[in-house]
């Protein structure tokens, strides 16, 4: 699903109108937008691969971290190598200046 989508949900909950920006409304609820959402779900089962002890999956990706979709998730400045909590701050600190950006 795109962000749009919940962004309309946002909206249609919350009586914004079309051209209203809902990502200051978001944040103020103390969330982040479905990107960032799901970039912290990647990173934070990563380092649950990473930390276990399942030799295949750990391989699997090791392999995996060569991939462009792994290699976009490390603009965050956090691995699988972090803890939760400091993957979680990551993904909030990228994602604040992006909402202070939009009136």
């Amino acid at each position: 699903m795109s962000s749009d989508i919940f962004n309309s949900v946002y909206r249609k909950i919350s009586k914004f109108h079309q051209w209203e920006s809902v990502e200051s409304f978001i944040c103020g609820l103390g969330k982040c937008d479905i990107v960032h959402i799901l970039a912290l779900r990647k990173l934070q089962y990563f380092c649950r691969i990473h930390r276990g002890q399942n030799v295949v999956l750990y391989n699997v990706f090791q392999c995996f971290k060569h991939s462009n979709e792994y290699i976009v998730l490390t603009t965050y400045r956090c691995g699988s190598r972090d803890s939760a909590s400091f993957i979680c701050g990551c993904i909030e600190r990228n994602f604040a200046p992006l909402v202070i950006s939009h009136p």
